[in-house]
């Protein structure tokens, strides 16, 4: 077992030897394409609107949480 290829450490339980073919893996990685671009998640200026929409989403579940929170104190109160 190791971390990094050919840097074997003794193993006195577990006795394997993870082989691997770099030149078949580059050749490989070569025929890789790249994965087409669907939505940027950027306005026309170029901002991030995926953060954007996050932030608003985060803060709209917090304060429906706050307005739960105040409803049942209030209720509990009663």
């Amino acid at each position: 077992m190791a971390d990094n290829f050919g840097e074997e450490i003794d193993q006195k339980i577990f006795h394997a030897r993870i082989v691997v073919d770099s030149k078949a893996v580059s050749d490989e990685e070569k025929q890789y394409k790249k994965i087409p671009v669907i939505n940027r998640f950027l306005d026309e200026d170029g901002n991030d609107i995926m953060k954007q929409q996050i932030q608003r989403n985060y803060d709209k579940i917090k304060a429906e949480v706050l307005q739960i929170v105040e409803e049942e104190m209030g209720r509990i109160e009663n």
